[in-house]
């Protein structure tokens, strides 16, 4: 038992070196994931259900465009395809119908059914649904807005948020003559953080990157929060640079193995890399 503590002692000890005596680097936390959500076709926005700040479940409605006349298609439809199958039971029933006729009812039930889903179809773009449990950490308009694929059309007065970008980016890219600019793009209408997984970002100089590669685990101090550091385990280092006063750096994207109470999205941390 006592050689079984004194290794256990020395294999902490050794751990703590091998963080200490590393590289260091500034961080921020992320959520593990971060989806942007807009309606699929252009159109008036007519309702928004959720606001920053509020936890949403998979599956629930958060906004919708305007549904009227979508849901009075698909009412109809289905009064359609109800009738029709009444024909052919009455068919079934009654004086012996001939194949043809058979064929034709059953023919004319398909299109039907083919109507009502592409009706139905219809009605859910209108509805936009979140796709994970999470947070909503922006919205990018207000009803009355125009919204569509591309976000809340330019020209509307966005509402005030939190910013909808991650911030796991600390310095903006620089323009090179590879790399073409582009214009702003409009905002999503809906952005929504993940719970209870986050990753750690740290923008590595590029003369670092084999090391962080090489280790691909890490010791977190979330500055906020302090106390005893966490482990993190290297994910993917982001292939996209960043240039910073003629250096070049890269996103280097931790999952911390155990979330921590009072995590937020932004809290600036230090990431040690060992030897």
């Amino acid at each position: 038992m006592i050689a079984l503590l004194a290794a256990a002692a020395l294999a902490a000890s050794v751990r703590q070196l091998y963080f200490t005596s590393g590289a260091v680097f500034s961080a921020v936390v992320e959520p593990a994931s971060r989806v942007v959500l807009n309606f699929p076709n252009l159109g008036p926005l007519a309702a928004m259900f959720v606001g920053p700040g509020q936890n949403v479940r998979r599956g629930e409605v958060l906004a919708q465009q305007s549904i009227t006349a979508a849901v009075s298609s698909v009412a109809s439809d289905h009064a359609v395809l109800a009738a029709d199958r009444q024909r052919l039971s009455a068919l079934a029933r009654g004086v012996p119908a001939t194949p043809a006729t058979l064929a034709e009812a059953h023919a004319q039930i398909s299109r039907d059914l083919a109507t009502l889903s592409a009706a139905q179809s219809q009605l859910n773009s209108l509805r936009l649904v979140s796709p994970i449990n999470g947070l909503v950490v922006a919205v990018g308009g207000t009803v009355g807005d125009l919204v569509g694929s591309q976000g809340v059309s330019a020209g509307a007065d966005p509402a005030v948020q939190v910013p909808t970008s991650p911030s796991s980016a600390f310095f903006p890219p620089a323009p090179s003559s590879n790399i073409s600019s582009s214009s702003p793009q409009n905002p999503p209408l809906l952005t929504i953080d993940s719970l209870g997984s986050w990753v750690v970002v740290a923008q590595v100089p590029e003369g670092d990157i084999a090391r962080v590669t090489r280790a691909r685990r890490a010791r977190v101090t979330i500055d906020p929060l302090g106390g005893r550091p966490l482990v993190a385990h290297l994910r993917r280092i982001v292939p996209s640079p960043v240039l910073v006063g003629g250096s070049t750096y890269y996103d280097a994207v931790f999952v911390l193995a155990r979330s921590r109470a009072g995590l937020l999205p932004g809290m600036t941390a230090n990431l040690v890399i060992g030897r």
